[in-house]
């Protein structure tokens, strides 16, 4: 297994519309809230907010990224990564983008089938930054179940 795989078994923080996991008797009503955020227009909006975290992140982090762990290019300017990160949800088939910032030893990963954003072995600092980028875009951030 390579350092990349054994992130998702580390501690894992969601950023996502939703303040904290819902609890499985709500599940059919998560699941209407995710159909509709999943829509094109919606998920644009989400993807808007995801941009914003991770163009003002690089102000603080050097970043790799792969789409479907393909090959890993530094984090360049913000139409590369406008780019990739649409890529996600822009085609039929939706893709994975990974972030890696090898320095912190964390990795950030969106998925265009889901409408949250999930960070792995985030150090302190990371969380810190990208708590408070969060906030100011509209989402939350709360600890995910690995």
């Amino acid at each position: 297994m390579n350092k990349i795989e054994q992130l998702f078994e580390k501690e894992c923080y969601i950023v996502d519309i939703l303040p904290e996991r819902v609890d499985e008797a709500f599940s059919d009503s998560y699941q209407k809230i995710e159909e509709y955020y999943l829509e094109d227009k919606q998920i644009h909006k989400i993807y808007d907010s995801f941009f914003e975290i991770l163009f003002r992140l690089n102000c603080y982090f050097e970043m790799k990224m792969s789409t479907d762990g393909e090959d890993w290019i530094e984090c360049c300017d913000h139409l590369k990564l406008k780019e990739l990160l649409y890529n996600c949800v822009n085609n039929d088939i939706r893709k994975t983008l990974m972030i890696y910032i090898e320095k912190e030893g964390s990795l950030i990963c969106l998925n265009g089938d889901f409408t949250y954003m999930s960070v792995f072995a985030p150090s302190e600092r990371l969380l810190g930054i990208i708590r408070k980028l969060a906030e100011n875009n509209g989402l939350f951030v709360f600890k995910g179940i690995n």
